[in-house]
């Protein structure tokens, strides 16, 4: 399934999120696909996870996620 999630940034967002995706201090804002690489990883990250049971309320899938530890690396050179 394809998505179209609306998510907003101002530019000092972007240029904390690039900065954090970059791991540098460069004035580099994330792009739409860094962004997405991002949030799919996250998914993919949370659907991994072995002590969130498959079934809870939002409130306590939020808590568990705040728990995670994350790995992310930027994505490949194409």
């Amino acid at each position: 399934m394809k998505t179209n999630i609306s998510i907003e940034l101002n530019e000092e967002q972007r240029l904390n999120l690039g900065q954090k995706y970059h791991n540098s201090k460069a004035k580099k804002m994330i792009t739409r696909k860094e962004l997405n690489h991002i949030v799919a990883k996250f998914i993919e990250q949370v659907e991994v996870q072995t002590n969130v049971p498959d079934e809870m309320g939002i409130e306590e899938l939020t808590k568990a996620i705040a728990k995670m530890t994350w790995k992310l690396s930027t994505m490949e050179k194409e």
